[in-house]
């Protein structure tokens, strides 16, 4: 993922992930980008508006609290 930062006045872009502090059933940090299993239905990890979410096939948000926390896994095809 693109972010912009600024360093000492100047910004610039990065391509980095960000972590949400938010881990999964196995002590996994869930992290911008990452595709998580919720309830057997897969979601993609997204920074919106501020704070993250869920994000499904339909293009539906859900803000993603610790609540879920237990029941989400990360299923990503990388390491």
């Amino acid at each position: 993922m693109k972010h912009r930062i600024r360093i000492n006045g100047e910004i610039k872009e990065i391509d980095c992930e960000l972590g949400s502090g938010i881990f999964d059933k196995n002590g996994h940090e869930i992290f911008e980008g990452d595709k998580v299993l919720f309830n057997d239905y897969t979601f993609y990890v997204k920074l919106d508006d501020g704070g993250f979410c869920f994000i499904n096939k339909f293009n539906f948000k859900y803000p993603l609290g610790k609540a879920f926390s237990p029941d989400l896994e990360i299923v990503n095809d990388k390491d």
